[in-house]
């Protein structure tokens, strides 16, 4: 049970400076607070799967006025070793300002991933730092033997060529729904086939390694790394606090999300089969199919019902507050 302690101790300290990002946001005049991110956090594998932690939050405020927040679902899953979530073992909702405050959820979740079958925990991983530049030396995109959309890596003599990418779906609905790339402009099956034309510029790479694999997370982001003459990332892509970790290896690292920004990490593993993943092609005049349309219409009707849940919601809220006399008005407001 000690080492079991030991071992939960350091995936605990691993996974919460993982999350650092969430604590040292940036100022107002450097980044939207409106922003998206899907984080995979490896903790080991068994025999066929990788045993991860998934976080998939937005930042924004719950009223004008309130504070900005990261809200979401942090999940433990079991999923393939291409990063395809196979199955939730433990989901949550969480909603925090700063990573201290998913340490009561990270601790569950790690407590659950011990009781897994065969499960094996990772070594701590290497991280290799990409900075959004073009021309990384660490990670490239290209294409599989197949014609899949790809990914070459290289981290601390960690070596993988033409490993297919697969983009998560709740990244690739988020992305879609906001038009990143123009995406929207193309029926969701072409996604992988738009992003391929201009592919989100590389963050950083890590490599995790048990059991003889090597399994790689690579983060991929879009926004605006520049906002008027201020750098919106730089001076927090290595943040990790005094005396946090004795080298930065040992930990992960604060992932920087741009102005108007979503981020998400890719999951590829060396000497695993990939998934079948449809090649990327060259995008028709008109890709456009009755089945497209409608697919699209449906996702139109039920956005236009989330907004309506949401505005009922606010108006619900208000009648309460007018009721219990606590509703605070502006200077300017009257009952």
């Amino acid at each position: 049970m000690d080492a079991v302690a030991r071992g939960l101790g350091r995936l605990t300290l691993c996974l919460g400076i993982a999350l650092l990002s969430y604590a040292a946001r940036p100022s107002t005049a450097a980044a939207c607070f409106g922003a998206y991110q899907y984080r995979v956090l490896p903790m080991g594998a068994t025999k066929d799967r990788l045993v991860a932690v998934v976080l998939d939050v937005h930042r924004g405020q719950r009223t004008s006025r309130g504070p900005v927040l990261w809200f979401g679902e942090l999940s433990l899953v079991e999923m393939s070793f291409f990063g395809q979530v196979e199955r939730t073992v433990t989901r949550e909702p969480v909603e925090f300002r700063s990573s201290g405050a998913l340490r009561p959820a990270l601790a569950r979740a790690h407590a659950r991933a011990w009781t897994i079958d065969g499960f094996t925990r990772f070594q701590a991983p290497d991280v290799a730092f990409c900075d959004y530049k073009a021309g990384c030396q660490h990670a490239r995109w290209t294409r599989s033997g197949r014609g899949q959309l790809a990914l070459d890596v290289r981290v601390a003599g960690a070596r993988g060529r033409g490993l297919p990418v697969v983009i998560p779906l709740s990244a690739r609905d988020k992305l879609y729904d906001e038009g990143m790339l123009a995406s929207a402009m193309y029926p969701r099956r072409l996604f992988t086939d738009v992003f391929a034309r201009s592919p989100f510029p590389l963050s950083s790479v890590r490599v995790y390694r048990a059991g003889g694999r090597a399994v790689f997370v690579a983060h991929a982001g879009t926004g605006e790394f520049t906002v008027g003459d201020q750098d919106g990332v730089s001076g927090r892509m290595r943040a990790l606090p005094a005396g946090a970790c004795e080298y930065v290896s040992s930990c992960i690292y604060s992932e920087p999300t741009p102005h108007h920004g979503s981020g998400f990490d890719v999951v590829m593993t060396r000497g695993v089969t990939p998934p079948s993943v449809p090649p990327v092609r060259s995008i028709p005049e008109d890709p456009w199919t009755e089945a497209d349309i409608a697919d699209q219409e449906r996702r139109d009707e039920e956005r236009r019902e989330r907004e309506r849940a949401r505005a009922q919601e606010r108006a619900a809220k208000l009648r309460r507050a007018r009721a219990e006399g606590t509703l605070k008005l502006g200077p300017l407001e009257t009952r």
